[in-house]
């Protein structure tokens, strides 16, 4: 395991997610059509998602620089004030890691805290 320190959102972070399949698009890598001719074949969704790890693999560069809704703006501004409150509740100290990936970097994930 890998644990990059960076804000998520940041070049950084975006940086160690290319060419990464993520936790939040991991059903996307895996989804498959569930009936037709093409049953168990992999979905449109999926296709273009693998499209897009081959080139930032090949690359090495992130194809976008992120996309962000109302309600990932709101949770990121948040997201202080509730691991905050988690410390109080639990008597936890959060320590923070912007993603980790497996020891290949094939896999990742944004560790929240």
């Amino acid at each position: 395991m890998i644990i990059i320190t960076c804000d998520q959102g940041s070049t950084e972070w975006h940086q160690a997610r290319a060419g990464c399949i993520t936790a939040s698009m991991f059903g996307d890598a895996r989804a498959r059509l569930k009936s037709g001719a093409n049953k168990g074949q992999p979905t449109s969704a999926a296709l273009d998602y693998a499209f897009k790890l081959a080139v930032e693999r090949i690359s090495g560069q992130p194809l976008d620089g992120g996309f962000e809704t109302w309600q990932m703006k709101r949770g990121h501004e948040l997201e202080p004030e509730a691991r905050m409150e988690h410390e109080i509740q639990t008597a936890l100290i959060i320590q923070r890691a912007g993603f980790v990936t497996t020891d290949a970097g094939m896999l990742g994930a944004n560790a929240d805290g």
